[in-house]
């Protein structure tokens, strides 16, 4: 696979633990002492762990958590409802969004500048100009906010978004210059788990 999403790395790691497990069982690491039909189990866990890492988000689960000593029937053990939502495959909040005060401008288009963030183990590199991608597609959502209330959802596939002087002018009767400021939340969206953690930053013109 190439450029695995953090979806991917995340079922594929899923996948690699279900291997490791069936071959400590066989009491195995050479995968070259495997014969054709251990081989032919292996890539059905491997396979099987990878899809239903991806299938069991969302879904209810009912656990009982005991002693293994005991049967799951036994007295001690402890019913839990658990329904996984994939916390840790949600995109990063993006990073450094520009303040449109660093750069000269006219009232006007406003562009709203971030940073990628990515979950990629290859991430946290000091040579890349900019962060991995680990999503299927870059998309992101812009919320222009008026207090707790969103006046309006702009939306990018790009680390950028145009808030043009007529939707400026919309949404607060004219347009943002000198002395304004912007309350605005960002958020990068993942094809399987949705919106990231948000990032709102309150931009000074």
């Amino acid at each position: 696979m190439i450029d695995p999403t953090a979806n991917e790395q995340a079922a594929m790691a899923a996948g690699g633990d279900a291997a490791g497990a069936y071959l400590e069982s066989l009491e195995k690491s050479d995968l070259a002492t495997l014969s054709q039909p251990e081989w032919r189990q292996l890539i059905e866990i491997v396979v099987t762990g990878y899809c239903d890492t991806l299938r069991e988000l969302g879904l209810p689960w009912n656990w009982r958590i005991g002693p293994a000593s005991r049967p799951v029937s036994d007295e001690t053990y402890v019913a839990r409802a658990f329904t996984p939502v994939g916390v840790g495959l949600r995109p990063f909040s993006v990073g450094h969004v520009e303040q449109p005060w660093r750069r000269p401008r006219t009232p006007g288009d406003l562009t709203i500048r971030w940073k990628r963030r990515s979950r990629a183990l290859v991430a946290d590199s000091w040579g890349a100009v900019e962060a991995l991608l680990a999503e299927e597609l870059e998309a992101y959502e812009v919320e222009i906010l008026d207090g707790a209330t969103v006046k309006r959802t702009l939306a990018t596939t790009t680390t950028s978004v145009t808030y043009t002087a007529a939707q400026q002018t919309a949404d607060w009767g004219a347009l943002l210059g000198p002395g304004d400021t912007l309350d605005v939340r960002i958020l990068q969206l993942s094809a399987l788990v949705g919106r990231g953690t948000p990032k709102s930053v309150t931009l000074q013109f």
